[in-house]
């Protein structure tokens, strides 16, 4: 599995246009771990994509994108909607915001530093709506996902990995 998602981030390193979905593309290879294998696989798939990525790949803003946003993501959000049927949907929701919004500040700061991006208040509001959004659909996207995945793939797969 994590072979296959630094092969993902591979290419979307040469693809520079790509980016940003394939760290999203190889966050789905955590996901199917979550499911099938448990927190521990899935987060031993996250750290082992994440090393391996940034020893290998030539450009690692894909390497910031999976590590950052995309690759914790399915963990994160099934604790979180797991702690939501405590404290409500909207609240859930909104606590899915604020940490991703602070990742999105690390990742700004990371990079400011690192990649040299001059200051410009228009640029960054757009950024940060715009990932707000993002972040929103691939929500939605993860919760269809696993949806469908149950209802259509699991009952295949799940002879393959016993």
């Amino acid at each position: 599995m994590a072979s296959l998602g630094v092969v993902i981030l591979y290419i979307g390193a040469l693809l520079e246009v790509i980016d940003i979905s394939s760290a999203c593309i190889a966050s789905f290879l955590v996901l199917f771990c979550l499911i099938e294998l448990g927190v521990g696989s899935a987060f031993g798939v996250y750290a082992t994509i994440t090393v391996l990525s940034i020893l290998v790949l030539p450009q690692k803003l894909p390497v910031l994108f999976f590590s950052l946003f995309f690759g914790l993501l399915p963990i994160t959000k099934m604790y979180l909607e797991r702690l939501g049927t405590h404290i409500g949907a909207i609240l859930c929701y909104i606590l899915k915001l604020a940490l991703f919004n602070g990742e999105l500040v690390l990742f700004g700061f990371l990079a400011k530093e690192l990649l040299s991006i001059p200051d410009s208040t228009l640029i960054l509001a757009a950024y940060i709506v715009l990932s707000n959004v993002m972040f929103i659909l691939v929500d939605i996207l993860y919760g269809l996902v696993t949806r469908m995945y149950f209802r259509t793939f699991r009952k295949r797969i799940s002879k393959f990995l016993k």
